[in-house]
Order: structure tokens, then sequence, then C-alpha cells
């Protein structure tokens, strides 16, 4: 999947945002969703409404301030989905319905997972805009944003009908509480920088020595920065005076496990450990899951790895299972599992 990027609209775009809508359009699509009333306004008067709205001093008076953006395909500059993003809810229709994001997948490029990157981008700019969490909304039969949301972190909190008396999900995505925040973009190189340091000084003799060469090296900071576009895992960050230690973690891939919550991946820069900076991030793992209903959660050590053994036991994990991670691998991993 290429990667895309968000780009505010000028009128250098007018042609290729023309020909967008218009694919709606002859979709048999008269709405479409976050593009700050692009379905409805010739192309002028659009840019002229997405101007004003982006200011507090000139924002209509039926809405908030915001910021509309294009998702742009980097390879080839096509229009890929427009995506709305209010900075707040103070507006009755936003607060009961439309959230604080908006989006739109053009129908020719749709089921290519670009609706998860267009939403990841705009939860990073979210966080650009010192937002917390934001609120989704969606009808309960769109199963294709509700998967979307749901891969991007998102939490059920409502189910009511909409203006037309259809049901409607609510949902809500957290992005920061205290130092933990989502891993944005920018964070990608010293994530990798992080988990490739762990591995180098934590399991020299628990796996092949070319897995901590620089090839290797170089693959999994590939992987990591995929991870983030794909939102395959939530990937976030310990952050507080800089990017200290990582957490992934999502739905468990143990096929004895699948109602469970994973914790795939806690690490800590080697100059960082000691300072708690993992038991918090094991407790922000805890409460998404908490938050989601999930019943149990499920982490994989290092047999062999005593200092992540015994920290998994001092916060209530117990030994499960042993298996052969791989042949890349010369020790048992160890699954704890904790209810919640």
């Amino acid at each position: 999947m290429e990667n895309l990027t968000l780009i505010p609209p000028t009128k250098a775009n007018k042609t290729a945002i023309l020909a967008f809508k218009n694919e709606f359009f002859q979709a048999g699509e008269r709405v479409i969703n976050g593009s700050a009333l692009l379905d409805q306004m010739d192309y002028e008067e659009w840019l002229e409404n997405i101007r004003r709205n982006a200011d507090s001093q000139t924002v209509r008076e039926d809405w908030v301030v915001s910021s509309t953006f294009l998702a742009v395909r980097e390879q080839d500059q096509r229009i890929v989905g427009i995506v709305d993003l209010r900075h707040s809810l103070g507006q009755p229709f936003l607060a009961e319905y439309g959230g604080h994001i908006g989006y739109a997948v053009r129908p020719s490029e749709r089921g290519k997972s670009y609706a998860v990157q267009i939403l990841s981008l705009a939860l990073e700019a979210a966080q650009k805009l010192g937002l917390e969490a934001v609120m989704l909304g969606c009808y309960a039969d769109n199963m294709g944003s509700i998967k979307t949301m749901l891969k991007c972190g998102g939490v059920l909190k409502e189910e009511k009908p909409y203006i037309d008396g259809k049901p409607m999900c609510i949902y809500w995505i957290t992005i920061k509480e205290g130092p933990v925040r989502r891993l944005i973009e920018k964070d990608t190189e010293r994530a990798a920088e992080i988990v490739n340091h762990c591995w180098k000084t934590t399991y020299a003799g628990y796996v092949d020595p070319v897995q901590l060469g620089e090839v290797w090296c170089g693959k999994r900071s590939e992987a990591i920065k995929d991870e983030f576009r794909t939102n395959g895992l939530e990937n976030y960050v310990f952050d507080e005076k800089g990017v200290k230690g990582i957490l992934s973690c999502g739905k468990s891939a143990d096929a004895d496990k699948t109602d469970a919550f994973e914790l795939w991946r806690i690490y800590v820069d080697p100059a960082f450990q000691a300072q708690e900076i993992g038991s918090k991030l094991l407790a922000f793992g805890e409460a998404l899951a908490k938050e989601r209903n999930y019943q149990e959660m499920v982490i994989w050590a290092f047999e062999k790895n005593k200092n992540a053994c015994r920290f998994y036991k001092k916060h209530g994990y117990k030994p499960d299972i042993t298996q052969h991670l791989g042949e890349n691998f010369n020790a048992e991993g160890l699954r704890f599992i904790k209810s919640l």
C-alpha cells in the first residue's frame, strides 16, 4: 500500500477535486462525508468556506473551527480521500453525532486500507492540536467504518438513533493520556532505535546474531514504520522530554486466546530503565483493554529473560505455556496471562 499525506486544498487542486467530487456523484453518492460541504457548493465557494472555518474570527456561526485536508497518494499525487478535523465539539450536531473527524475515501480507491491510513493521519493532526481523545460517529451497519475505527483504537461508547431514525454508533479514540500518546510518523526513527537497542542489549544469546546486525535492524525499522502506516498494531510512545519507550498492542493472535488483548511489544530505552516507564506503559495497555471490555491480557517473553519474567509476575501476570518462537530464536517463549 502506498503512503498518503494530508495537504490543504488550494485553487491549484480545482480540476482534481472536481473529478474527485464527480466520482462520488457518478457512484450514486450525493453526500461526501468529511468534505466540509464540497458536495453542496461550487469550488470557489467551498474554498472560501473552509478558509473561513479554519479561523476562529471568521468560522460560520453554526460550525466550529476546523481543518479540511485532502489525502493524497505520494506516489502519483492522486486524491484518495478527504478529511475534516473539527477542533472542538462546541456545536450541538457535532457533540451529538458528527464528532471531531469526518472522512471519505473515493469509490475507486476503497478496499485498499486507505481509510485506516487517513484516520491515522487525522489523529496525528488532532494530536498536534492538543486533543487527547476524539469522537467519531457512523451508522451501525457501516461495517467498513467500524472496522477502521476499531483498528485505530476506537471504543464504542454509545448506540442511538440518528436524525433519520437509523441506528448510529459513537466511538471515542484515545490520543494521549499523561506522558503516553499515539506514535506518529516523526517518532518512527526513534521508536525503531529503541527497539533495536533493546534487542542488542537484552536479546543477545536468545536470538540469531544475524538479527542483531545492521541489515536486520534496518528491516525491523521498516517493519515498525509499516505498522504505523497500516495500524496492524496500535503503537504508543512514552514521551516525557523526549520519547523514551514504546508500546505496541492489539487483539491476541493466539488461536486459544482470540478474545484476549495482547501487549505485543514494550521496550524502554536502556538509558531510562528503572524509572517505572515500563510499568506506566503496561498500565496504559491494561487500561485500553478494560475500556474495550477485554477480560484477559496476553504477553509473550523469552523464558530465559529473567528480568522481563520478574517484571510481568510483579504486575500480576502468571506463566501459562511455553512455545518455540521460530528458527531465528535460541530460547523458548513463555506466555503470561492476566485476568482483568
